[in-house]
């Protein structure tokens, strides 16, 4: 492998991480921006509706943020399924802990399928799709963030 194509792997696992780091951290002016503008997403299998990231903006910053304290996305083993100097396709595994406004917790698995493609301003998603694997109810955490059982 060439360090070009290595140089464009850890480019292509920034954006991966960054959309981590937006969301947890609700970073909204910085979403629509991950996206090229025709960008189609699909996140129905977790409850979103819409398939553009406006609609899923929305649907995070309206919906799903306020109803939680803290969020935590781990992106992981990352496969590249194509990968050429203008276009790319992987394939990752995510697990989201999250811990909502009343002390519950839950957690959920994720595959996420992304196709990416070179612009002027760098490495943008055009397409993400989550993918649903595993869903772990709520369970309270008040008592674990203090400690005890």
């Amino acid at each position: 492998m060439s360090n070009a194509m290595t140089d464009e792997r850890f480019a292509l696992l920034e954006m991966l991480y960054r959309w981590c780091y937006v969301i947890d951290k609700g970073l909204w002016d910085e979403y629509e921006g991950l996206f090229t503008p025709d960008a189609s997403l699909d996140f129905s299998s977790v409850g979103s509706e819409g398939n553009d990231p406006k609609s899923h903006r929305e649907f995070l910053e309206h919906k799903a943020w306020p109803a939680t304290k803290a969020q935590h996305h781990q992106t992981t083993n990352t496969v590249f399924l194509e990968l050429s100097e203008d276009a790319a396709r992987t394939r990752s595994t995510c697990v989201a802990s999250i811990v909502m406004s009343d002390d519950t917790f839950f957690s959920v698995g994720i595959y996420y399928h992304d196709t990416f493609v070179r612009t002027a301003d760098g490495w943008l998603f055009s397409e993400r799709r989550c993918e649903k694997v595993f869903f772990n109810p709520a369970g309270d955490v008040a008592g674990l963030a203090q400690g005890t059982e």
